[in-house]
């Protein structure tokens, strides 16, 4: 779902405020609804702050030039919430 990226909050400006119990279980329903989605793409992260997105999944075999997504994970409207670091599209999940 496309929605306004100035309603999107993300979870690292949200560290002090959340819980850390409250910002993984928004990064857990994300990343998952996320994988659900994108069954042929691999996610990684290093923390629940960014996840990069690969073209390919991860057992495939890995191209020698790709492209890496990168979504900043959080909240909109108070819901778990993904906004694309290169365009500010967001998905919500619901």
């Amino acid at each position: 779902m496309t929605t306004n990226e100035e309603k999107f909050v993300s979870l690292w400006d949200l560290q002090d405020e959340m819980p850390d119990e409250e910002i993984i279980w928004s990064y857990e329903q994300v990343r998952g609804a996320f994988e659900d989605e994108h069954p042929h793409n691999m996610v990684d992260a290093s923390d629940a702050y960014v996840l990069t997105v690969f073209p390919f999944g991860q057992n495939d075999e890995q191209p020698e030039d790709y492209e890496t997504e990168s979504w900043l994970t959080g909240l909109q409207d108070g819901l778990p919430a993904m906004r694309r670091m290169a365009d500010g599209r967001v998905m919500v999940v619901r």
